[in-house]
């Protein structure tokens, strides 16, 4: 008799069948979530809507600018007191003039204006977070940015975070009310009595070699790194335009020793320097340091009226000795 065979799925064919429901498994879920997906492109242009709608309320803004100062003969040239103006407007979160553009920030979203008020899409800053969190102090502005009060490990070299729990930061330092000259900064505490400065002394930090402030950091408050004793290179990015008296303050006090910092670049971004008028205000955002290099991105002749009358003792403050041997370079061509 002969027999008939059966059909049926082979262990080969079944291994197959998976393989490609597998595949096409890893296919279906690329397209969806992937890079490149449907809801990576649903949230990329949710985003691009909303930057739009940011800068639709910018250019309402400069228009409303541009015909009242037309309307009553006043100039339209870029400078402080424009970007003032515009940050006056309730649709605008922070305004403020680099020397060159006016970065504004808008629901979140950065833009520049430029020379002929056309808008500009700020690069994109890269988010850089605190690699170890509870190093680091930090309050909430009432407009939704951070400002980092204390630094409290022992890193060598210590990059400020841009971003922090949701928040971006802004300003470093500066908070006197809480940590006095120590500003952010927080090392061993010395008690020795000075008597000379009616002082028992600050707090140093004997770790640090290096500082690094993350790009989009705009304000270095006073006393921001001062009396770090080991430090030898500082980079700031061209996002800061204030540097706040002794922000970097090396040896005010004479228990402390000399640091390592030999050369510091100010780009032209920075508009407002060091202290002001009087006996207490007249400290640079350097003090005590012999043999240091102040390389100046502008011309002596383009030095803004904001670094104060006595501009050069904003930037170095020489104390007692004001015969250090102390080079500032001018017009530096920097990257």
């Amino acid at each position: 008799m002969r027999r008939t065979k059966e059909a049926g799925i082979t262990l080969i064919a079944l291994i197959i069948t998976v393989i490609v429901m597998l595949i096409l498994a890893g296919v279906a879920i690329n397209l969806t979530v992937g890079d490149n997906g449907i809801f990576k492109k649903t949230a990329d242009s949710a985003d691009i809507t909303k930057r739009e709608h940011a800068r639709e309320k910018l250019s309402l803004v400069l228009n409303d600018v541009q015909m009242r100062r037309i309307k009553e003969g006043e100039s339209l040239a870029l400078s402080e007191e424009l970007a003032s103006e515009i940050k006056g407007y309730k649709e605008i979160t922070s305004a403020s003039f680099d020397g060159s553009k006016i970065n504004t920030i808008v629901d979140g979203y950065d833009f520049t204006v430029n020379g002929d008020l056309g808008i500009e899409n700020k690069k994109e800053i890269v988010k850089v977070e605190p690699e170890n969190l509870s190093d680091w102090e930090y309050r909430v502005e009432e407009n939704g940015t951070a400002t980092i009060l204390a630094y409290k490990g022992n890193a060598i070299k210590v990059v400020v975070p841009n971003y922090i729990e949701g928040y971006w930061v802004k300003q470093v330092g500066g908070n006197v009310e809480t940590y006095g000259d120590n500003g952010t900064i927080w090392g061993e505490e010395i008690t020795e009595y000075v008597e000379h400065y009616n002082s028992w002394g600050v707090n140093v930090q004997n770790t640090i070699t290096e500082i690094v402030v993350s790009d989009g950091i705009e304000v270095i408050g006073k006393y921001a790194f001062a009396f770090a004793n080991e430090l030898e290179k500082i980079t700031f990015p061209r996002s800061v335009h204030t540097i706040g008296a002794g922000a970097i303050q090396l040896s005010r006090y004479r228990i402390l020793q000399e640091n390592k910092l030999h050369e510091i670049n100010l780009y032209k971004n920075i508009r407002t320097l060091g202290g002001g008028q009087g006996e207490y205000n007249k400290v640079g955002i350097i003090g005590g340091r012999e043999n240091i290099i102040i390389n100046v991105e502008y011309e002596r002749y383009e030095i803004p009226i904001t670094w104060e009358q006595n501009w050069k003792s904003n930037i170095y403050w020489s104390g007692e000795n004001p015969n250090l041997n102390t080079t500032i370079n001018y017009g530096v061509k920097m990257d």
